[in-house]
């Protein structure tokens, strides 16, 4: 599987209020950090994302809780924290129609 492919279907989802990663979680992690640390020169963008309940500030709050959370668990698997920018989105994006709220409270990725 190609880098580009691994960051476009990387996608991690949280339970409500939380920002824990689950074994599944960092399987999926194991997989992006394998295939990121194979191709020098590349960079990644940490998208957090959250559903609409809650304000603004607390939700801006909690996405950057959501992305600290995978960078953290990214820096353990080796990559250099100065290769993952967080970006805090919110609510901002709001969830896919057609999809359930789980789809809102999530850290997806950016290759830059």
């Amino acid at each position: 599987m190609a880098l580009e492919e691994a960051v476009t279907d990387t996608v991690i989802y949280f339970l409500t209020e939380s920002y824990s990663l689950g074994s599944k979680d960092k399987a999926k992690l194991d997989k992006l950090a394998e295939l990121f640390l194979k191709v020098p020169g590349s960079s990644l963008a940490l998208l957090g994302h959250t559903d609409p309940y809650g304000n603004a500030d607390y939700n801006r709050k909690l996405s950057k809780k959501r992305c600290d959370s995978v960078k953290s668990y990214l820096v353990e698997s080796g990559i250099n924290s100065l290769l993952l920018e967080v970006v805090e989105k919110g609510e901002t994006e709001k969830v896919v129609e057609g999809r359930t709220y789980e789809s809102g409270r999530r850290v997806e990725f950016e290759l830059r």
